[in-house]
Order: structure tokens, then sequence, then C-alpha cells
């Protein structure tokens, strides 16, 4: 998995803009690449825990060609949750998607790459509402207004490097070949604020995370080269997360209180 915790704690406190990064050996050459890629869309499920370890488990996975070991689900996050009335008796109202797509499109005329993400009936935990009650005004499975981060790690490859890690100065500007190289992974983190839906009396449906429409470059300055021109970029995304707000409720406190995973990128078979 592409991640880099240090960077990523870096981009929510600070929001700086990405630069002096490590950067791999320059290369007078372009890179391959695709004739395009975009939009990217992905939807979230629950995350769970692995199972302790590959010996025998307590039961065994029957479905399918996978007699493997398995076991009880445990869920990642414990301080937020879904709904689920066989689970947990409240109703599944829980619907979470993200979006990635390269500029220009609508709302977003410069080169950047513009970000949208929607999380709806999402759900404090008991544990959540008896740590933190200013966030969980419904009390456990009732709804959540803290904040979660959604996390994109990414690896990019682009014309934007300087050997040696001397000072660039800006990117294609004079003096600054287009020199070719991979840079170190990131996870670039987008914080998004949650909401009781309606009706917000307790349980009710859950929370409302976003809808957020924003940008790279709204974000972090500088994170996508503009004009693209020779910029050209190349970005790898690993699996796509979502973190709760851990025990505050906060999702940038990440020193102080740190997140669990909550989401992940995947289907949902009925």
């Amino acid at each position: 998995m592409l991640r880099s915790p240090t960077l990523r704690g870096l981009l929510l406190i600070a929001a700086a803009a990405i630069t002096g990064l490590a950067l791999g050996s320059p290369a007078l050459a372009v890179h391959a690449r695709p004739l395009g890629a975009t939009p990217k869309y992905d939807q979230f499920v629950m995350a769970y825990m692995p199972c302790p370890g590959p010996g025998p488990g307590p039961s065994t996975h029957v479905a399918g060609p996978y007699p493997l070991p398995s076991c009880a689900p445990a869920p990642s996050s414990p301080w937020l949750t879904m709904g689920t009335p066989d689970s947990n008796g409240t109703a599944a109202t829980f619907v979470g998607s993200s979006r990635l797509a390269v500029c220009p499109v609508a709302g977003c005329p410069a080169p950047d790459i513009a970000v949208t993400v929607s999380l709806a009936g999402v759900r404090c935990t008991g544990a959540l509402a008896g740590t933190t009650p200013a966030v969980c005004p419904g009390g456990g499975l009732g709804s959540y207004t803290g904040s979660v981060a959604v996390d994109y790690p990414l690896r990019i490859t682009d014309h934007c490097n300087t050997p040696g890690g001397v000072p660039p100065p800006a990117c294609g500007g004079a003096g600054m070949p287009p020199n070719t190289a991979t840079m170190m992974d990131i996870v670039f983190p987008v914080v998004v604020g949650c909401a009781p839906g309606a009706p917000p009396t307790p349980p009710g449906p859950g929370s409302t995370c976003g809808p957020l429409s924003t940008t790279f470059n709204t974000l972090v300055p500088g994170s996508v080269p503009v004009p693209a021109g020779p910029r050209r970029m190349n970005v790898q995304v690993g699996i796509v997360t979502v973190e709760d707000g851990g025990p505050d409720g906060d999702a940038t406190t990440v020193a102080a209180a740190p997140n669990s995973l909550y989401l992940q990128q995947g289907v949902w078979v009925p």
C-alpha cells in the first residue's frame, strides 16, 4: 500500500504546499503514460480487521472455492459504524463514494484534480458516545458531528524534479529542464465535516459527511502544476480509505488522538 504517515500528518495539520520532497534521480526523458485516465470513482464499504493469523480459526469459510480459516468480524474503527438491522437494530442507510476527475471539468477550469466526497448514514459507536458525547448528540448509533479523513495514497511520476534535492525553480521555469522522476509515496488526505441527517431525532438515519467538492490545488497549492503542459503527471492511486476522527471526533488531531480505519473502497453484494 502506498502510504507515508509522516507526510499525511503534515498535510492534515498544516495543509502546506508540497515542496522539497525526496525525489528520485532525474532522467532527461519522458515517461510512459496512458492516453487518458479519468475519472476515478470508488464506493466505500465497512472496514474489518484481518483474522489473527494463518492458522486454524474458530470457523471455516465454506462459500465458493475458499475453504479457509475464518473468524468473527471485528470492525477496524472503535468510534464509527453504520446501520444494519440484523447487526445493531438500526436502518441500513450508509452509502459513500469518492470521485477524482482531471480538470478541466465543470467548476474546475484549470489543470488540477477535482475531488468529490459524499458519505451518508455515518453513526457513532457507544464507545465514542461515552468518550466524547459532544460529537454524538444522539448517543450510540446516533448521528456523528465530528469529521473524517479520506486518504488517497499517491505515487507521482512527473517532470518537476531536480538532482540532489536542490530547491527547484517553478516547475518548467527558466533553468528547469523537464526531468522525469518518481516522487516518494505520499498520502493526500481530504478532511470532511459531518452533520446529522434529517430527521435528526435519535437514532435517525445517521450523519451526512459532505458532499464536499474541492481540488488538490485548493487544499494544497502546487500539488498539480499549472499550466500542465510539460509537467504531465502519472498519478498512481492506492487503496482509498476513510479514517474516523479518533476518540475526539477531530480527524486533524492525528498526533494527540490517532484515527482508525473506518471505510475502504469496495463493493457490497446484497
